[in-house]
């Protein structure tokens, strides 16, 4: 996977998981979801998720490869960031990072997957390797 495949895939999931939060399968409150307390998105959470799902989708179409690239290693530094503060305040009550909800385990697990998946992404950069068929075919 490249880091536009990234931004697309990505893009679609938050989305995916805004939607499911706004509707009441996974949110927006702990009754609400199919989850329980296990795993919920608050109203702040999925206004934020449709937003990095949006902008997502926008800049893998607009952005330079390099750029996508960047975003990409911030997605997945501030995957990891908000994983790692949301496993150490689970025990303090919500709202309790910037206003949202990460109190719940899953939540926190979702992060990482996301921040592992950002920087696995990235992969090797691919160089360019001329077209010696082509170039054969002009001698």
């Amino acid at each position: 996977m490249n880091p536009k495949k990234f931004l697309i895939a990505t893009g679609i999931l938050f989305i995916i998981v805004a939607l499911l939060g706004a509707i009441g399968i996974i949110g927006p409150t702990s009754d609400k979801s199919i989850f329980s307390s296990l795993w919920y998105f608050d109203v702040k959470q999925n206004i934020v998720y449709a937003f990095l799902g949006s902008t997502c989708l926008v800049f893998s179409y607009f952005l330079s490869t390099p750029t996508q690239r960047a975003l990409v290693v911030a997605i997945g530094i501030l995957a990891f960031v908000v994983s790692i503060v949301g496993f150490f305040i689970t025990k303090h009550p919500s709202p309790n990072f910037f206003g949202a909800n990460l109190e719940n385990p899953l939540d926190n697990i979702f992060n990482l997957v996301v921040g592992i998946w950002a920087l696995l992404s990235l992969g090797r950069r691919e160089e360019h390797k001329p077209n010696l068929i082509r170039s054969a075919s002009h001698s």
